[in-house]
């Protein structure tokens, strides 16, 4: 919260962008089904509770609307970090959980895949670090035989912790056998366990990638 205030005060030279547009349906489709993005269409115009998956994912009127607005910022995000050499934060992304064709922990769209893939555009390979306490399955799952993403996933071990996934041994299949590198750790492991790891681990594997 602190580092988030910092950012707003006038001073912090931070260039803040608003005003962004709700992704389009075939901005949407480049991840998700179509039968699924007609499921939250209807849903986000209803007026009565529905859920988007077993029980963790209500729809919500203008849900569709909000839900694209999330998944096109970080969509834009990552093409600013090809047009500007400065890093960009996008404070409401990270949705990793939402699959092809189904909403997941909360997640309806997600706008990281769609941004892996808006990244994968003209040839280029893409990095994807999550260091979320959550495995992000959506992610892994959605590339799992992708040898053009390398997936490297901190997280809760998955027999404590939602989505149940997420293990070492879940490393990828076909060309994306290899580049799924899920690091799993124990419930309360704090940086101690977490930086360690990754100094060892990440920078090794993004150089060779």
């Amino acid at each position: 919260a602190r580092l988030l205030e910092a950012t707003l005060a006038p001073e912090s030279g931070v260039e803040w962008i608003r005003e962004i547009d709700p992704a389009s349906k075939a901005e949407l489709s480049t991840f998700h089904t179509q039968e699924y993005l007609g499921l939250v269409e209807r849903s986000s115009s209803g007026t009565r509770p529905v859920f988007l998956d077993t029980g963790d994912t209500p729809a919500f009127p203008g849900c569709w609307e909000a839900s694209g607005r999330v998944a096109s910022a970080t969509v834009r995000a990552v093409a600013l970090t090809r047009e500007r050499d400065a890093p960009v934060f996008q404070p409401s992304g990270g949705l990793h959980h939402a699959h092809p064709d189904r909403a997941s922990g909360f997640c309806i769209f997600n706008d990281v895949a769609l941004a892996v893939r808006r990244g994968l555009d003209g040839g280029d390979r893409v990095a994807y670090l999550d260091i979320d306490a959550h495995h992000g399955d959506g992610v892994m799952y959605g590339f799992f035989d992708s040898g053009r993403v390398l997936d490297i996933d901190f997280h809760q071990d998955g027999r404590t912790l939602f989505p149940g996934t997420g293990f070492p041994n879940e490393t990828g299949q076909g060309d994306g056998e290899g580049f799924k590198v899920n690091l799993p750790l124990p419930p309360g492991a704090g940086d101690e366990a977490l930086v360690p790891l990754f100094r060892r681990v990440v920078p090794p594997l993004v150089r060779e990638f």
